[in-house]
Parts: C-alpha cells; sequence; structure tokens
C-alpha cells in the first residue's frame, strides 16, 4: 500500500475523553476518523461522527449504529488484543503517518496502564500524539524537545529501567541519571525555559507536559 507522507488520524479510545482535550485538537486538520469500539460514544458525544469504528463492537448498541449511518463498522472479535491496538493496526494498515489519541486513560487504572503498553508497540510505526483531560503525552526512546511555558509542570515517568536520562531547560536537571518504578522516577519538574529537551540512552521514557 502506497503512504501518503501527510495522513493524519483521530483516534478515540474507550477511555474518558473531556471538553479540554477536544478543544486542543479543534484547529487540527485529520483525513479520517476512528473510533476503538466504545470510543465511537466518546467521539458522538461531541457531535463528532467517526469514519471507522473497530474492534469486538460489543459497546455499539442499535441506538448509537442509528446514529452512525455511514461509518465503516469493522468487526474485530479476536480477544488477544484489545480494541486500540485493533484500532492502531487499522490505523497502520490505511497508511497513516500521525494519529492523534483521545481517551487512553479513564477509571480503571488497569486499562490505563495497558493502554500505555499498547502505545509503545506503534510508537516506531506512527507519529503518535497522545491527549488526556490535563496533559499531552510523549513516549521518548532517544531524545525529544518539548514545548511549553516557564513554571509549567513536566512529569517524567519510566517504564521499567531509563539509563542515561539527561534534560537541559528544567528547573532540577537530570545529568545522566537512572529512572526507574520503585528506585526513581521525575514526577513533576518544572520548565524552566520554553524548550525541554529529553534524551535517554536505552529503556522507555513517558513524559507528560500538563497544563
Amino acid at each position: 500500500m502506497s503512504t501518503d507522507k501527510s495522513k493524519s488520524l483521530l483516534l478515540f479510545a474507550n477511555g474518558e475523553v473531556t471538553s479540554a482535550e477536544i478543544e486542543r485538537i479543534r484547529k487540527l486538520n485529520f483525513d479520517q476518523i476512528v473510533a476503538a469500539d466504545g470510543g465511537a460514544t466518546n467521539a458522538l458525544k461531541f457531535g463528532i461522527l467517526p469514519d471507522v469504528v473497530i474492534g469486538d463492537l460489543d459497546s455499539i448498541t442499535p441506538e448509537i449504529r442509528e446514529k452512525l449511518p455511514d461509518a465503516q463498522l469493522l468487526h474485530r472479535p479476536s480477544q488477544e488484543i484489545n480494541d486500540l491496538h485493533k484500532a492502531l493496526d487499522f490505523c497502520v494498515d490505511s497508511g497513516a503517518v500521525s494519529v492523534t489519541v483521545l481517551g487512553i486513560t479513564g477509571k480503571r487504572f488497569d486499562h490505563s496502564l495497558n493502554n500505555f503498553s499498547v502505545l509503545c508497540h506503534f510508537d516506531q510505526q506512527l507519529n503518535l500524539q497522545i491527549f488526556d483531560a490535563n496533559s499531552q503525552i510523549f513516549i521518548v526512546r532517544d531524545k525529544w524537545t518539548f514545548t511549553g511555558k516557564p513554571g509549567q509542570t513536566v512529569s517524567q515517568i519510566p517504564l521499567g529501567a531509563v539509563a542515561g536520562v539527561t534534560t537541559a531547560g528544567l528547573q532540577w536537571e537530570l545529568r545522566n541519571e537512572t529512572l526507574g518504578m520503585g528506585v526513581r522516577e521525575g514526577c513533576s519538574n518544572v520548565f524552566r525555559e520554553a524548550h525541554v529537551r529529553v534524551s535517554i540512552e536505552s529503556g522507555i521514557l513517558l513524559v507528560f507536559v500538563n497544563e
């Protein structure tokens, strides 16, 4: 399949989506809107009609189907992977380059953690822009530059051991540090400058730029 170098998709997962997230993406343009099963309800809540709904479709009631007369409903019954994984597989297969993801966190913390694991399966295939109610979330495997405002908070949460963490532009800088669950985390640091640089030597680091 040929890939459109600019193809951008919006993906609604089945977690919680707030008006704050919707406002952040209002001015962005998307070629297609995808919902991971119950994510269709999230989209409809804000008057957004998904083009594609994919998953085991156990959340798609007859009432919701009536509201989606033009949507493509793709039934993927496998329970080996969750609906977010199925939706991201679709994004890759459709030739997407960039995917903005909403609704990955919610009431069940185990589901939220699992969704981060799923996202880490795809971050090297897709340019992922991840939002929750309070943050934009980045998956860092090597280096990244973040834009914010002096005084804005930023958290660096390691998934497993993350070695060689070095930062520039934060109030409390890290110099070739190792972060790890139960060892050392990097929660609630602060932008000292408008641009913050983070680099790591190994591992996966979640960076939350908080509003």
